[in-house]
């Protein structure tokens, strides 16, 4: 069982700064923060309790663009002025306007489970490294632990298994738990307002899974013996890796 007190920000100078941080930013700032904030405290409120076992300290929910520009959000051990365990959420999720919001149908109600989807993608990893001691530098820290977690939470909420980000140690072929809980939730859970980048189409060769046999590969390169297309058919069919004798 992991220690009932976790192992980050635990003293009671830390624990008493977090609160005082959390009254005043879910009282005195600016309204859209301040709305956005208390949304994100009370749910982080549920999530301690029924994902967490009450083991964590509220982090500071901070609204600001991590610094790689494909992350929608992030977890720090330590905050920008040197305090303990900082959650960012880039602010375009907040306000909609985030390349795979704005061709969405500006939901706000889809906007708001896209966020606090970030949100609670990252207080896994501040549980992992926080509670489990168990913070993963492969794969940035898209590891088997936190595949693991992921894993765990969403069988509470109903949603499929992921694996690990690197494909090698995936050994089921799940999902990864990289953008969980984003690319397991049902179809039309975000109301339509968040709509990903497609995958990248695949440059990896293949060999197997070939439409055509060896037979029927070798009588189109009969039948346009001679043709301009004779010497395309032989380029494909290196590249499929379709040699030896023809199949009986």
């Amino acid at each position: 069982m992991p220690d009932s007190h976790p192992t980050v920000g635990t003293t009671d100078a830390d624990a008493t700064h977090r609160q005082a941080f959390i009254d005043d930013c879910t009282t005195n700032a600016h309204p859209p923060y301040r709305q956005v904030l208390q949304v994100l405290y009370d749910h982080f409120d549920q999530w301690n309790t029924v994902f967490f076992g009450q083991q964590l300290v509220p982090p500071h929910f901070v609204i600001l663009a991590p610094p790689t520009p494909t992350r929608l959000g992030d977890y720090q051990p330590h905050t920008g002025w040197g305090g303990s365990t900082q959650i960012r959420l880039r602010p375009s999720l907040i306000d909609g306007s985030h390349p795979h919001l704005v061709h969405g149908s500006q939901d706000a109600q889809g906007w708001e489970r896209c966020w606090l989807d970030v949100a609670l993608h990252e207080c896994v990893h501040y549980y992992c490294d926080a509670v489990l001691a168990a913070p993963e530098q492969a794969e940035k820290g898209h590891g088997r632990i936190f595949a693991q977690e992921c894993t765990r939470i969403g069988s509470l909420l109903d949603l499929p298994p992921v694996g690990p980000a690197r494909r090698s140690r995936n050994y089921q072929g799940w999902p990864s738990c990289a953008h969980w809980p984003q690319n397991v939730r049902p179809a039309d859970y975000y109301r339509g307002a968040y709509q990903p980048d497609p995958p990248p189409p695949t440059t990896r060769r293949r060999t197997t899974d070939n439409p055509l046999t060896i037979t029927e590969w070798q009588q189109l390169q009969d039948a346009l013996r001679g043709s301009d297309l004779a010497p395309l058919i032989e380029r494909l069919m290196a590249y499929h890796g379709v040699t030896g004798e023809a199949d009986r």
